[in-house]
């Protein structure tokens, strides 16, 4: 009997298969040379070849054949029994790969299928296939010798071998798996295209060749395909470290440069570790070697002894910088033991490449992120980023069936780096393909040693190019709350980035984040800081083109992110957005303020429907195109409340900004957030000097000549409202005047940074003049304005 077996054909414009030998099927880049070894098929040759049974083999993955290639070479090697390693993403092709075999070609002989793919580990997938003699469950090389010492004409089962007889099924279940593998020949090589064969970890020199010297992982990590559904069980089976080394040697003989071990765990155990150190030195090994590994299963320090034997780079799966989710599904690995080994490795001289993985248990776009971060706080020498693969047969695919989320599956989108199926409450899966794939054409183009990582903005995710920043306080929990669920309902399935901004004191933020809205993220900020910082913090740690912030007592209304998203789309010159606050008794009023040239900023007095042109708008209740916030520098931390509102947008229109009131569904508001809104600074003596400090340093600083021409006895009969207001509420002028003094001896400073500033300007004296008049307009409901306005119409 002559025995063939073979990787069928697996091909796509731009793409090529990558099937037996690998632990993840999938389709890589035409361009990439990366091929696994055929370690299956190649040990059960030899078996075979060892009991006297002439044996071919053909790799069409590894040589890129064509199907009609793989025909015509099929057909040359003319076997009585063929079989043919699949996969679940390629099961469907691999029939009509056996279709076209017996249809087209008709070739009579026995047919198998074996490889990953646990349907065919039941009676039914032959009873479902009748072109297909058999299936072999998990490693199948001794399982197929036993079949083929009776010449196929079986009798009784045979275990690890389901047959179909004269129209019934021996189903054999699956057989033990191989415990010594020691006494197992070596893979025949000689039968495969060993050129084509390519997994270069750290760069090791080629020609390079793979080995094994173990199997199985005592670990379990609910994704991982092999342990679960090709060996069905978690033994960890070692080769002896000498018999490992001979193999070494006689490859080394053959002139291979270089040796990988492309084990499940290859260093499990630190006594094995040490064994094999020792033994490669005792051999003199003299090429360099890698390995997949493990970061935690050997001390750092044998590192050194490792490297001392030749090892020249380490494979390590990391897959999430989250330890909590690492332990949700398996893998029980520490993030500070990655940071210490790849710490080792490095020291050592050794090439490292880590592998992660997205969509596990709760992942969300903050985690995703984070994962990324670590990827490049690590900076490995390569990296590979996949999507998690829920295999039928694994834990992984069992818990995403159980809630739901495997509806509608297809094999074909199995594939973890085109395609993905996970999904998690806060991602969709079509969002963590999107996620991968901006890393991808990131990482691509870093720059070593590897550069803080980039954060990858929502809209490449599919979701609004919309950050939602909340700052909250100490004492505002209930309203995080009630904010965090009102933005659950108003996303739907269009996601974007939610920020929360919380002061350190600030209890249960993340409790209420994972209960309200899985997919935020907080940011911890220290008591008290001023929001020219808390916004500063956010520009750099989100990622959307535009903001929307929310302070507390404001709450989210059906259709506002929308009326942020069209607001922007409709005026692209807008830097700011107002929008309707609705309160508590159904007053309606807004988020948008006017100022006047002499400096006094008050609520918008206007309702009318359509967008209108305002001074600024007060950041309780605000939107921002994150390019103003970047060409003004953002907020002054010199300046508190309206006054830092308005310094801010009278910087974005002298560089072209405006800032408008827009329709749309807003805001609720508390009855208490209105306070904040308007002209007469709260607080005590402290506070107040404070605020007329900054009263000085916005004219000083910020108001354009133009706007400040023939306003002086306004500004002056201002000033003295002030102090007179002052006195008026609570008997503080002096603390008014300090801070006027304090303003003014800030003056120089103030003055500097004007000219500085204002040399960027990008629009006319008179658009500036018509702007201050519009808005002086709007003021003329407060009596005093009126006056004021008179001395200079």
């Amino acid at each position: 009997m002559k025995v063939l077996l073979a990787n069928p054909p697996w091909l796509r414009p731009g793409w090529h298969g990558v099937r037996a030998g690998s632990r993840w099927p999938h389709l890589e880049r035409a361009e990439s040379p990366y091929s696994p070894f055929p370690f299956l098929m190649a040990y059960a040759a030899a078996v075979l070849e060892a009991d006297g049974v002439e044996v071919a083999a053909i790799d069409a993955c590894a040589e890129r054949l064509s199907s009609a290639a793989f025909f015509e070479r099929f057909s040359s090697h003319a076997p009585d029994l063929v079989v043919l390693e699949v996969s679940t993403p390629t099961i469907h092709e691999d029939l009509r790969t056996v279709a076209a075999l017996r249809e087209q070609f008709g070739f009579s002989g026995r047919i198998l299928l074996a490889g990953l793919h646990k349907p065919l580990y039941q009676p039914e997938f032959l009873e479902q296939h009748p072109l297909v003699d058999g299936t072999l469950i998990g490693e199948y090389e001794y399982a197929l010798r036993d079949l083929v010492r009776v010449d196929a004409e079986l009798i009784e089962p045979i275990p690890g071998l389901i047959w179909r007889r004269s129209g019934e099924l021996l189903n054999g279940s699956r057989k033990e798996s191989v415990s010594d593998l020691d006494a197992m020949p070596w893979p025949a090589r000689h039968l495969f295209p060993m050129a084509s064969y390519h997994d270069l970890p750290g760069g090791i020199p080629g020609p390079s060749v793979q080995m094994w010297g173990s199997r199985g992982c005592s670990f379990t990590c609910n994704f991982c395909a092999w342990p679960q559904i090709l060996y069905a069980d978690n033994r960890y089976r070692v080769r002896s470290p000498a018999a490992i080394a001979d193999e070494m040697e006689a490859m080394i003989a053959k002139g291979y440069q270089s040796i990988y071990f492309d084990d499940d765990t290859f260093n499990l155990g630190r006594r094995r570790t040490a064994d094999l150190a020792r033994v490669f030195n005792e051999r003199g090994i003299d090429v360099p070697w890698a390995f997949m590994g493990r970061a935690d299963t050997c001390a750092p320090e044998q590192f050194e002894s490792l490297a001392r034997s030749g090892l020249a780079a380490v494979k390590f799966g990391v897959e999430s910088a989250d330890s909590g989710t690492l332990k949700a599904i398996g893998k029980n690995l520490k993030v500070q033991q990655v940071r210490d080994a790849v710490s080792a490795v490095k020291a050592q001289g050794v090439k490292v490449h880590l592998t992660f993985m997205f969509g596990l248990e709760g992942e969300t776009a903050d985690s995703m992120q984070r994962t990324l971060d670590l990827a490049y706080e690590l900076d490995p020498d390569s990296a590979q980023f996949t999507v998690a693969v829920p295999f039928p047969g694994s834990r992984l695919h069992q818990e995403l069936q159980a809630e739901g989320r495997l509806d509608g599956l297809e094999y074909e989108d199995l594939d973890g780096y085109r395609t993905g199926v996970v999904s998690t409450d806060a991602l969709a899966a079509e969002q963590i393909v999107a996620f991968v794939q901006a890393v991808h054409r990131r990482w691509e183009r870093r720059s070593r040693p590897t550069e803080q990582a980039p954060r990858i903005p929502i809209v490449e995710l599919g979701g609004r190019d919309l950050t939602v920043g909340l700052l909250a306080r100490v004492g505002q929990e209930a309203w995080l709350s009630e904010a965090l669920g009102r933005l659950r309902a108003e996303l739907g399935e269009q996601a974007c980035e939610v920020v929360v901004l919380a002061e350190e004191g600030c209890h249960a933020v993340l409790e209420t984040i994972q209960e309200q809205l899985p997919g935020a993220r907080a940011l911890v900020l220290g008591a008290g800081l001023p929001l020219a910082e808390s916004m500063t913090f956010l520009l750099e740690q989100s990622s959307g083109s535009q903001l929307l912030l929310l302070q507390a007592g404001v709450l989210p209304r059906k259709g506002c992110l929308e009326a942020v998203t069209k607001g922007f789309q409709a005026h692209p010159e807008a830097g700011a957005l107002a929008f309707q606050l609705h309160g508590d008794e159904g007053g309606v009023f807004s988020s948008a303020l006017s100022m006047s040239r002499w400096g006094r900023v008050l609520e918008h007095h206007s309702l009318e429907s359509q967008p209108v042109l305002v001074a600024a708008v007060s950041s309780v209740a605000a939107a921002y195109r994150r390019s103003m916030l970047e060409d003004t520098g953002g907020f002054d931390s010199g300046l508190v409340g309206e006054l830092g509102d308005a310094d801010l947008c009278t910087r974005g229109l002298l560089l072209g900004y405006r800032s408008l009131r827009v329709e749309g569904a807003g805001f609720d508001v508390t009855p208490h957030l209105k306070l904040l809104l308007l002209e007469r600074p709260a607080g005590g003596a402290e506070d107040l000097s404070a605020w007329a400090e900054g009263r000085v340093r916005l004219l000083l600083r910020s108001m354009p000549r133009e706007a400040l021409q023939d306003v002086r006895p306004q500004l002056l009969a201002e000033l003295i409202a002030d102090l007179y207001r002052a006195r008026r509420d609570g008997g503080r002028p002096t603390a008014m005047l300090r801070g006027f003094l304090q303003g003014l001896a800030g003056s120089k400073q103030a003055i500097a940074e004007r000219r500085d500033f204002l040399g960027r300007r990008r629009v006319g004296a008179e658009f500036i003049r018509d702007s201050f008049r519009v808005f002086e307009q709007d003021m003329r409901h407060c009596r005093w304005q009126r006056v004021l306005t008179a001395l200079n119409p």
